[in-house]
This record gives structure tokens, C-alpha cells and sequence, in this order.
């Protein structure tokens, strides 16, 4: 799990952002999000557009919104930010995270490696591993 910020429509003091413990999950489709959290940055997602998700043997609809999300090595440290399309749900189950980081918006962005020996995960700039395993 990772601290992400999310960033949404501007407010009278600036844009409307907040941060969450989001889940890193190779097996998501894409990045995911709790209702609260487009009411709490002042995004609306698209009622139009809803995206079927199979979830947990169950089809989920999402409701797609163009967000700026912002990943920071430590708090108070500069991040990297990039827009991605996050699929709000209509109502989210309890867990311990409220977004859930996935491969379109997420894993397409960067390089991520696991390493269970070391109980850590590294995320890296989309052509770390093509510049670590080149053979030319």
C-alpha cells in the first residue's frame, strides 16, 4: 500500500485535493476509487458512461472522471504527477484503503516491482526497466 493525493476541481483556495492509502494491485484493471472521495476533491464523474467491472465474481459499475494523481516519496517531498481516468464506484465495501492502484492509470505509468524477500515495493519511472535489462 502507498500513500496517493488526488486532485480535483479548484476551489476558492486552490484545487481541492486529499490523500489516501491506496492499494497497489497488479490484478485491477484499472484505477479505482471510493464515491467519498470525487464528493471530497469536487470531481463528478460521468453518470453517462458507466464501466462494467467484473469485482470478486460480481460486475460492479464504475463512473469514469479525468483526475491528477500525485505519488510523493515521503510526506512534504516533492511526488510526480500524471492525469489518469478513475472509475468511481456508486458504493464502497469497508476496506482499509479507498483507492485501488491498477494497470490502465497506474501500471502503465511506471515500472513496478515486488519484492517479497524484502517485503518492499519499487516504483520507478516507465523506462527503468527497459534502460536496467536492455541488451543493445
Amino acid at each position: 500500500m502507498v500513500n496517493i493525493t488526488l486532485v480535483g476541481a479548484e476551489g476558492p483556495e486552490g484545487p481541492e485535493e486529499a490523500t489516501f492509502l491506496a492499494l497497489v494491485d497488479s490484478g485491477a484493471e484499472r484505477v479505482l476509487a471510493a464515491p467519498g472521495i470525487a464528493r471530497q476533491i469536487r470531481v463528478t464523474p460521468d453518470r453517462d458512461h458507466p464501466t462494467p467491472l467484473k469485482i470478486g465474481g460480481e460486475t460492479r459499475l464504475v463512473h469514469p472522471a479525468d483526475v491528477t494523481l500525485r505519488l510523493a516519496p515521503e510526506p512534504g517531498m516533492p511526488g510526480v504527477e500524471w492525469r489518469a481516468e478513475v472509475g468511481f464506484f456508486n458504493e464502497w465495501t469497508s476496506a482499509p484503503w479507498q483507492v485501488l492502484l491498477g494497470q490502465v492509470g497506474f501500471f502503465d505509468q511506471f515500472t513496478v516491482s515486488f519484492s517479497r524477500h524484502a517485503l518492499q515495493l519499487a516504483i520507478e519511472d516507465v523506462e527503468a526497466f527497459d534502460q536496467r535489462h536492455s541488451t543493445r
